[in-house]
C-alpha cells in the first residue's frame, strides 16, 4: 500500500521514512532527500532536478521518466529500481548501487558513474555520452544498443556483459 504525501512545501526530507510513498509527477526540484528511505516509492515522472539523494535507499523504486538532471545520488541504493527513460544528465552517481536496475532508454549525458555498481542492469538504448565510468562495474549488464560515445573509461569491469548494436 502506497503512502500518499500531501505537503511538498517542506524542503528537507533528509532521513525521512517514505517507503512506498506515492510522489508520481511531483515537483521535487532541489529537495533534500539525503539518507531518506524511499524503498518501493513511486516517483515516476517526478521532477527531482538538482535534488540531494545521497545515500538514499531507493531499492525497487519507480523512477520511470523522472527528471534527475544535476541531482546528487552519491552512494544511493537504486538496486532493482526502474529508471526507464529517466533523465540523469550531469547527475552524481558515484558509488551508487544500480544492481539489476532497469536503465533502458535512460539519458546519463555527462553524468558521473565512477565506482558505480551496475551488475545485471538493463541499459538497452541508454545514452552514456560524455559520462565518467571510472572503475564502474558492468558485469552481466545488458548494454544492447547503448550509446557510450566520448565516455571517460578507466578500469571498467565488463565480465559477461552483453553489448550488441
Amino acid at each position: 500500500m502506497e503512502k500518499e504525501i500531501r505537503n511538498l512545501n517542506e524542503t528537507n526530507f533528509s532521513g525521512a521514512n517514505l517507503i512506498r510513498a506515492s510522489l508520481a509527477g511531483a515537483d521535487l526540484q532541489g529537495k533534500n532527500f539525503f539518507m531518506a528511505q524511499l524503498t518501493r516509492a513511486n516517483l515516476s515522472g517526478a521532477n527531482l532536478s538538482g535534488a540531494e539523494l545521497g545515500s538514499a535507499d531507493l531499492r525497487g523504486a519507480n523512477l520511470r521518466g523522472a527528471k534527475l538532471g544535476d541531482s546528487i545520488l552519491y552512494k544511493a541504493n537504486l538496486e532493482e529500481a526502474n529508471l526507464t527513460g529517466a533523465r540523469l544528465c550531469n547527475a552524481d552517481l558515484r558509488g551508487a548501487n544500480l544492481n539489476g536496475a532497469n536503465l533502458s532508454e535512460a539519458d546519463f549525458g555527462i553524468a558521473d558513474l565512477s565506482a558505480a555498481d551496475l551488475q545485471g542492469a538493463n541499459l538497452c538504448g541508454a545514452k552514456l555520452m560524455g559520462t565518467r565510468l571510472v572503475a564502474s562495474n558492468f558485469a552481466k549488464a545488458n548494454l544492447t544498443g547503448c550509446r557510450i560515445h566520448g565516455a571517460f573509461t578507466w578500469n571498467v569491469k565488463l565480465q559477461d556483459a552483453r553489448q550488441l548494436l
